[in-house]
């Protein structure tokens, strides 16, 4: 025999010829004792929602847009009457109050918000009718139908009721909490040295036309109060201005909440 011979390799040889190997199922192929953990499967859990009362809503949506604060809640005053009002007569009002915003969203728009929210509630958009036919489309009543000469039924499309606006009890109160005539006097405790200066501010922008940035600074930047910590005018119109004091109106004027402020007496004695 040759060394040729004994070295010969069988290709078709297969070692597991005579070994009975059972293929798993279809079902046990996708079963696994173990799985590896998910990375920050803890923060992939949908938290429930939480119910948040109107109160609630209302801070939330204010504090959304901090720059209309004062604007949604004249809004909630437009619509604080002794009867509904329509929404085109609240806008009306706003928008003369307002007619300068850049805000993204129209007063019709923070109306529809505020609804929402629970400032505002609707009424008289809808009326209870005896329901006579229903699909899954549409809902007919039977002040739908007119009956003809020829004695058939017709459908009568009728206009809906106008919707009415009247502020809710929440609404009333966010605009208490946040229009507070007693805003002025904590401005001046928190730093009362500089009472006279807001004083000044104040007279300036009670004038017949409001007062201009540039009387305002000449009238305050240079006052002795203003050097030690250095200050602005800007500092002190920024203060009146986040409380709801004074507005820009193509120049600084007093507001309504401005006026109630001084009528509290809070400057008399500068």
């Amino acid at each position: 025999m040759s060394d040729i011979d004994v070295f010969t390799i069988d290709d078709d040889f297969d070692p597991l010829a005579e070994i009975e190997i059972e293929a798993p199922s279809a079902e046990e192929q996708y079963v696994a004792d173990y799985l590896p953990p998910i990375p920050d499967a803890d923060k992939s859990i949908v938290p429930e929602p939480v119910a948040l009362t109107a109160a609630e809503r209302i801070d939330k949506l204010l504090a959304g847009m901090p720059g209309q604060k004062f604007r949604v809640l004249a809004v909630v005053q437009a619509a604080d009457a002794d009867e509904p009002r329509a929404a085109e007569a609240i806008v009306a009002d706003v928008d003369a109050a307002y007619p300068n915003t850049k805000s993204v969203f129209d007063t019709a728009r923070l109306l529809r918000l505020l609804t929402e929210a629970g400032a505002v509630e609707s009424e008289g958009a809808e009326e209870d009718a005896l329901i006579v036919e229903q699909d899954d489309e549409i809902c007919l009543t039977e002040d739908n139908f007119v009956v003809g000469e020829d004695g058939e039924e017709y459908l009568v499309v009728t206009e809906a009721v106008p919707a009415t606006y009247r502020a809710t009890d929440a609404g009333r109160a966010a605009v208490a909490r946040y229009l507070d005539a007693g805003a002025l006097e904590a401005i001046i405790g928190e730093e009362p040295r500089y009472a006279p200066l807001y004083a000044r501010i104040m007279s300036m922008v009670s004038a017949d036309g409001g007062a201009t940035t540039p009387q305002l600074n000449g009238a305050i930047d240079s006052d002795p109060l203003c050097e030690k910590p250095r200050r602005f005018c800007g500092y002190f119109i920024d203060k009146l201005e986040t409380s709801g004091l004074v507005a820009w109106r193509d120049a600084w004027v007093i507001t309504d909440l401005g006026r109630a402020a001084l009528a509290t007496g809070a400057l008399d004695e500068f």
